[in-house]
């Protein structure tokens, strides 16, 4: 079945709240339908059928605004755990989590530095090409002016990139001193007072936001879950491989796909960032623990997954947290 789009106005909390409270009412009313309705009343059976399909489905398609909302979804999707999270909803998740766990969009200070010392190149190339070349002094003042004009103008612009380096939230000491070595390189302390941004800076490296434990520990939670059925369905595979009849066709499906959810568990759980140093030992073990451990050497990783573990370990280490 085609995915329909994502409504737009799933895209706030408010709607995202609306959407998944919706779902829970007519699950609710849902379940407490008589027993006998389908057959007393087929009609009736249909439409509520439909009415939760529905419901069910606004409430997979509502888009999460932090990791709460994220840990919501995830136990609307599977029923509070007790239902396997088909394809179609595990790639929302995937989805979710790596859009949850991006940087704020925006450039970097690097950028930033660089678009400064673009502006400060262009003014003063005018200044040498223009200003001080020979025979300015020797035009009319109208033109001499609008020259000028020009390039006061091209100054304001690299005062305005230079501003927007000092301006710059930095995250890290890294990004601080590298801030404030631009900002003496350029006298920008002169006629200017940084203090309140430096001290915001100064307030936000040493109050780092901190990841939600709670969207770790639902999701570790969704997977432990999903590691028993697969446990489960193990189990009778294995059995039904040592009996007379053999592995169907029906139970290595079923064993297939019981493999797939908890492989898709585990990368829902992956792209969450790190809480702290047990979740990013749990992360570092399911990476490297076991295959060095069997002396099969260290393992190769997708580019997607080492760049979620070094996320983790660039903010964990650089916090002291490991």
């Amino acid at each position: 079945m085609a995915r329909r789009p994502i409504c737009a106005a799933l895209l706030t909390s408010a709607a995202f709240r609306d959407a998944l409270d919706a779902a829970d009412a007519v699950r609710e009313h849902f379940n407490a339908l008589p027993e006998d309705l389908e057959n007393a009343d087929p009609v009736r059976h249909e439409a509520e059928m439909v009415a939760l399909g529905d419901a069910t489905h606004n409430g997979d398609r509502a888009v999460p605004a932090t990791w709460q909302e994220y840990a919501r979804l995830i136990e609307h999707m599977s029923d509070g755990g007790l239902s396997a999270i088909d394809d179609d909803n595990g790639k929302l998740l995937l989805e979710h989590a790596r859009r949850l766990s991006a940087p704020t969009p925006g450039p970097s200070l690097a950028e930033l530095i660089a678009e400064s010392d673009r502006r400060d190149a262009i003014a003063g190339q005018h200044q040498a090409d223009v200003l001080n070349r020979d025979g300015f002094d020797t035009q009319d003042e109208p033109t001499r002016m609008a020259q000028i004009a020009d390039n006061n103008a091209l100054n304001e612009a690299w005062c305005e990139a230079m501003d927007n380096v000092a301006a710059f939230p930095a995250w890290s000491v890294q990004d601080l001193r590298a801030k404030l070595a631009f900002m003496n390189a350029h006298d920008m302390g002169e006629g200017c007072n940084w203090l309140e941004k430096i001290t915001a800076d100064l307030e936000r490296i040493a109050n780092p936001p901190q990841p939600d434990r709670a969207a770790w520990k639902t999701a570790f939670t969704a997977l432990e879950v999903v590691k028993g059925a697969e446990a489960e369905v193990t189990a009778r595979y294995n059995a039904a491989e040592a009996s007379a009849e053999g592995v169907g066709d029906d139970m290595e499906k079923e064993w297939e796909k019981a493999i797939d959810a908890t492989i898709d568990a585990v990368w829902f759980l992956f792209a969450i960032p790190s809480p702290d140093a047990a979740a990013f030992l749990w992360k570092t073990e399911y990476l490297f623990g076991d295959m060095i451990a069997d002396g099969n050497g260290s393992p190769s990783w997708s580019a997607k997954v080492m760049a979620t573990f070094m996320a983790d370990a660039r903010r964990l280490l650089a916090n002291g947290a490991v």
